[in-house]
């Protein structure tokens, strides 16, 4: 029998226990009752198996123990609960939350249960030369497996009815979790549906893609033969899955018997009982020094624990370095059974190398320790390389003095030739398969304490993959120089945050100066100190992440720059606007005022001094409005010059000026409305930036259609816009809009389409009510220049705009931005005063339908009139007048307050006229 023990990390929101993330130990007992049975196939609904899988169904000898001692030997029930610094996990925090509360794990199965609804679990995979295992991390500080407390525990073992999610209450989601931990992989080989994946294993059926979320009743067959869907590695919900098979325990066999971490854990002590000492006492952790220091004297400090029955009146602690006895140590703990305190000794200095410490507990009470093996701690401590300020990494080469921290050893920092930036650093997290896995870029030690000011700048590119796969950037900071126990987070971006180039489905290079953006950050707090700088990536297996031009500086430097124009927007109705733009403070002193020079169409207008009321530090952002500006009707070129940051000369004057177009367009309309682009559309704007290509219309089989030409422009990152006119939504409380989009991909680059809304007129555009790109904006494949020529080239897209109702402000703007992919068309903008997604399709310009209680006409005119709705009884009498005005694409409902029967219904819009006979009823 193959014995392992489990401990369960509980990192729960401070809830009582049995409540909320705090599960109870019933909960926890459960899931280990459930695996133990379904690894050793004495799971009850192993009578489910299907007969023609009886012959191959599987069963191991192995035995899941909460743990009963735990890793210096004190009694444990195998459960350690620990509240955590966050109320939501992500994968991306996998080595944060596993560092609250983590043993060996070569001596422990280590579970942790949290709060991670986006996952129902992961696990650790483990190093092993069999097949599908090449790329296993070996990070043992991360080893183990991870389960949503939503689907941690059985309902189905005697032990309670506890908070499960009913698809996965029956402990499958662990099951299927701790065999990956033991080397198995999806059964269907992780191919999506195409059956030409494998798991390595001969004796479950090939498959085509998963069954997730499901719990078939019948036979299924994706792949010449009969899915195997129950099998515990596929997805199935818990109620369908009762099997593994003789492979895949021969294959789990194999890793227990020769994988590093899974063999250590069957001589581990943790599943047996202590033994009972007298006289045990322990050595628990090295509070100090740590693996690295920055060097200089810091106290050897250590901390205990009184594992003996007896107290630990008195005890002799043993310190040496490489190997010399450096102190012997009488303490009097006094330390009651389990108690537990800290000794210290006498300060020591380490400026360079590498030192082995080494504490050992000679004496309890005046006796030889009974359990020697608890007894004896030692760390080989490192002082990392130094250099002196200020530093200036381009990173022509990996500097030496420079250090990487790859512990899983797999894909790490590294060096990559950028079109734009020459070579740079980055991790390739477009082919990292170990989601989760963190990498740091670590600076030598830098000396501060005689720094009266300091800052840390840096360059940095990324690109989404898309939103399901969000890198993560942290700059940390230690004046301990250990980012393993003691750091400061100076600054943390994740997914879009991080962004600096539009997401691509391709493997992301900067191409573009664009692609690049400038971080500055403060390091004042922590001046008077030795310092390092971590860069640390998360993985997400999404893109790449690049960091270059590496400065840390301790000159007094002023560098303000000028980053965006936030009002007005590319296109407003206001003709005199207050603009508003926003700076950032690169340099290292606080910025207090600055002066800004507005020109206008050429012409230079009044300097403006601005002055900041707290100060803009290091790093800071600040928005400024200023006084307004006499833009003319049509485009305006407007350009801001900053200069003289506290009164004095800016060092970098690159970052001072920037200019934008502007449109002033003050043309309204109300809808319903329809755009086809056929003709005129004034009333619509067209505008880019600078030199930019812009929507141009261009003959599709759609007549005239916008197109956005991005085949031949290699200006990755520029956008143009199309906006409507001033929209007035104030006489409805229900709208949307359709437009058509014909767009295809290719391997160079994707495309991105954004519609966003105005409420304001046009001064400002922050509503995102569409956002698509590459695969999912495509409606087909094309290597050459993109035109449609068929209606099956086009997508209809639509959106509720019920959130801008009630407004006679609106704007929508249709953003594409290029890539250098394929071009983009879109045409038939169409806007309803209805939120129905699925509006009523008719061929004629009017037609009335429906009978009884829900009659109809519906309207689908060229251009927008007035209309009248005239009801004719049986006998001619006219019984109902109506006008109606503005109709365009508008559906009516028809009612009559006479009796049922037999009415015509008229229509006249314009030259467009229409009747129907029909049976009315009142409602």
């Amino acid at each position: 029998v193959y014995t392992i023990p489990v401990v369960v990390h509980v990192i729960h929101n401070g809830e009582a226990i049995g409540s909320g993330t705090n599960i109870s130990d019933n909960q926890i007992l459960s899931q280990i009752n459930a695996m133990n049975k379904d690894f050793q196939r004495l799971n009850l609904d192993a009578a489910n198996t299907p007969a023609e899988f009886l012959p191959v169904a599987g069963s191991i000898d192995l035995e899941f123990v909460l743990a009963k001692q735990d890793p210096v030997g004190a009694p444990t029930n195998g459960i350690n609960r620990v509240q955590g610094t966050k109320t939501v996990w992500s994968i991306n925090d996998n080595p944060i939350f596993k560092a609250l509360s983590y043993w060996p794990a070569e001596d422990y199965l280590n579970i942790w249960v949290i709060n991670i609804p986006s996952y129902l679990g992961f696990a650790q995979f483990p190093v092993s030369s069999l097949p599908g295992l090449e790329n296993s991390s070996n990070d043992r500080l991360t080893d183990g497996v991870v389960i949503d407390y939503t689907v941690f525990g059985s309902n189905f073992e005697g032990l309670g009815t506890f908070s499960l999610d009913t698809k996965y209450n029956r402990g499958r989601t662990c099951t299927h979790e701790v065999g990956h931990f033991l080397g198995l992989k999806h059964i269907w080989g992780d191919d999506g549906s195409a059956c030409t994946g494998t798991d390595h294993v001969d004796d479950t059926p090939n498959q085509g893609g998963n069954y997730v979320g499901q719990c078939p009743a019948d036979t299924r067959n994706t792949c010449s033969s009969n899915d195997m869907y129950m099998n515990y590695m596929d997805y199935t919900d818990d109620a369908c899955m009762n099997l593994y098979t003789q492979g895949q325990v021969a294959r789990m066999i194999v890793v227990l018997e020769n994988s590093p971490r899974r063999f250590s854990l069957l001589n581990s002590n943790g599943a047996n009982d202590p033994p009972p000492l007298a006289n045990d006492l322990a050595l628990t952790q090295i509070n100090s020094p740590t693996v690295t220091v920055c060097g200089g004297t810091f106290t050897p400090t250590i901390s205990v624990q009184n594992i003996g029955t007896t107290n630990a009146g008195t005890a002799r602690v043993q310190f040496k370095i490489n190997g010399a006895v450096i102190e012997t140590k009488d303490f009097s703990p006094n330390l009651a059974n389990l108690a537990t305190t800290t000794f210290s000794f006498n300060p020591v200095t380490q400026n360079s190398g590498t030192v082995n410490y080494e504490f050992e507990v000679l004496l309890v009470n005046g006796v030889a320790d009974q359990r020697p093996e608890n007894s004896l701690l030692s760390i080989s401590t490192a002082v990392p390389a130094s250099t002196s300020l200020p530093v200036s990494e381009v990173f022509n080469s990996i500097p030496i003095t420079w250090s990487i921290y790859n512990p899983d050893a797999g894909i790490q920092w590294s060096l990559r030739n950028t079109s734009t930036n020459g070579n740079a650093m980055y991790v390739n997290c477009y082919d990292y398969e170990n989601e989760g896995a963190v990498d740091r870029l670590v600076t030598p030690v830098l000396d501060l304490t005689t720094a009266t000011t300091a800052y840390l700048r840096f360059d940095r590119a990324y690109a989404l993959f898309n939103s399901n796969y969000p890198e993560r950037l942290r700059v940390l900071i230690s004046t301990a120089c250990d980012f393993s126990n003691t750091f400061t987070e100076l600054l943390s971006l994740e997914g879009s945050a991080l962004a600096t180039a539009p997401p691509t489905n391709s493997s992301f290079v900067p191409t573009s100066p664009s692609h690049w953006q400038n971080s500055v950050i403060s390091l004042q707090d922590f001046i008077g100190n030795k310092i390092q700088i971590a860069f640390e990536i998360t993985n997400a297996y999404g893109n790449n992440v690049y960091l270059d031009n590496v400065t840390i500086s301790t000159d007094n430097s002023l560098d303000l720059a000028i980053l965006t124009v936030e009002s007005p927007g590319p296109v407003t109705c206001v003709e005199q606007p207050a603009p508003v733009i926003r700076v950032k403070n690169m340099g290292s002193a606080t910025i207090n005022s600055f002066k800004v020079q507005p020109t206008l169409n050429g012409q230079a207008r009044t300097t403006q001094t601005l002055t900041s009321a707290a100060g803009i530090s290091a790093g800071s952002e600040e928005s400024f409005t200023l006084s307004a500006l006499p833009f003319v009707s049509g485009q305006n070129t407007v350009s801001f010059t900053i200069s003289d940051p506290n009164g004095l000369f800016d060092s970098n004057t690159d970052n001072n000026t920037l200019a934008v177009t502007r449109v002033v367009n003050t043309r309204q309309q109300s809808i319903p409305l329809r755009e086809n682009f056929d003709f005129t559309f004034d009333d619509w704007s067209i505008v880019s930036q600078g030199d930019a290509d812009v929507w141009s219309s261009l003959i599709t089989n759609k007549k005239s259609s916008l197109s956005y030409q991005a085949f031949s422009n290699p200006n990755r990152g520029e956008e143009t816009w199309l906006t409507t006119p001033v929209l007035d939504f104030s006489q409805t409380d229900k709208a949307s809009v359709f437009f058509d989009v014909s767009y295809a991909t290719q391997s160079n680059g994707n495309e991105r389409l954004r519609v966003l809304a105005s409420t304001d007129c046009g001064q400002t555009y922050p509503i995102v009510l569409y956002d698509q790109m590459g695969q999912s904006l495509s409606t087909a494949t094309s290597f050459s220049s993109w035109l449609p020529t068929e209606n099956g080239d086009w997508d209809r897209e639509s959106i509720n705009l019920n959130a801008l109702t009630n407004n006679a402000q609106t704007r929508l703007a249709f953003v594409a931005s290029v890539d250098n992919g394929n071009n983009l068309f879109i045409d038939n903008i169409e806007f309803f005063i209805s939120d129905n997604m699925f509006p009523v399709q008719i061929e004629n310009k009017v037609q009335v339908y429906g009978s009884g209680s829900e009659v109809f006409v519906t309207f689908n005119l060229d251009e927008k009139t007035d209309a009248v709705l005239r009801i004719y009884n049986s006998v001619g009498q006219l019984v109902l007048s109506n006008q109606l005005t503005d109709v365009l694409n508008q559906t009516y409902e028809i009612n009559v307050a006479q009796g049922s029967g037999i009415y015509i219904v008229q229509v006249q819009a314009g030259n467009v006229a229409g009747a129907e006979r029909v049976w009315l009823t009142n409602q």
